[in-house]
């Protein structure tokens, strides 16, 4: 993840070297799915992390920034720009698509949210959602693979899911749950515009599925919504670079400027 997070760096301050300077800086980044913060009253400085939790006041100190599977998703998935690609091989209009809604994962990281999604989902047969173990994985699904259905689903785990930008790779429905952390472009999810709502308990999902797969025009209205503003726009690997250079910005010019010492390359580095 540090070194997913690096290159990301590197590349949006590449692809500006010749016209734009940046100033030096100092920051500290998190790379577990959640920043630590101290509970004895001391001072909290802010860091950069991949999510933050809305609910709490100390996620205050959180500055977002993109999460490392924007660079790739190892050991399996590859490159994010080729997972890109793979998803774009399953595009093809909903009715055409698998008419259910999948999901795969292991309870254990949220038992509250995908043990509800578990529990709403038995027996119902616009359902193939399943838990799984990475001791057996029989029920594997691939990243891509999730593009054939007309529906896919999105649940928080330890904190935020990175699933959701990958899931949003595809030109499927979204269904997302109401969520307790946010990440660097959850503001530009729309409830009914770019993805379908459901309740955290999921109480609400049988309704809104057979309501959306008895209007496939409503779905496939949301299908185009999440696609181009998500995989054509604002988690390309240009949107992301430029998040970066906007974040990197805004950071060094409030931060104190840092003293010069013996430094080297990222080439060098890295």
């Amino acid at each position: 993840r540090i070194v997913a997070v690096l290159h990301q760096i590197h590349r949006a301050l590449v692809a500006v070297e010749s016209v734009e300077r940046f100033q030096d800086t100092e920051f500290t980044f998190v790379v577990d799915d959640f920043p630590l913060f101290p509970r004895n009253g001391s001072t909290q400085l802010a860091v950069f992390s991949f999510a933050r939790n809305v609910k709490l006041e100390s996620h205050e100190a959180v500055w977002l920034m993109p999460d490392f599977n924007l660079w790739a998703a190892v050991p399996s998935a590859g490159a994010f720009a080729e997972m890109q690609a793979r998803a774009r091989s399953y595009d093809a209009r909903i009715e055409d698509k698998e008419q259910k809604l999948v999901w795969r994962g292991v309870e254990w990281t949220n038992p509250e949210v995908r043990g509800a999604l578990l529990n709403a989902s038995v027996g119902r047969p616009w359902a193939d959602v399943k838990s799984m173990t990475w001791g057996d994985t029989a029920e594997f699904l691939s990243l891509d693979e999730h593009c054939r259905y007309a529906f896919v689903v999105n649940t928080e785990g330890r904190s935020w899911s990175s699933r959701l930008t990958h899931l949003l790779n595809c030109d499927s429905v979204p269904v997302i749950h109401d969520m307790d952390w946010t990440a660097h472009y959850y503001h530009l999810l729309d409830a009914g515009v770019n993805h379908v709502p459901v309740h955290r308990d999921f109480s609400d999902l049988d309704k809104q599925m057979e309501h959306y797969l008895a209007h496939p025009l409503s779905s496939q209205r949301i299908s185009d919504a999440a696609r181009t503003t998500f995989r054509e726009r604002y988690t390309s690997p240009a949107a992301e670079a430029c998040y970066w250079r906007r974040l990197l910005r805004t950071w060094s010019s409030i931060a104190p400027r840092p003293a010069r010492t013996p430094s080297i390359s990222f080439e060098e580095f890295l």
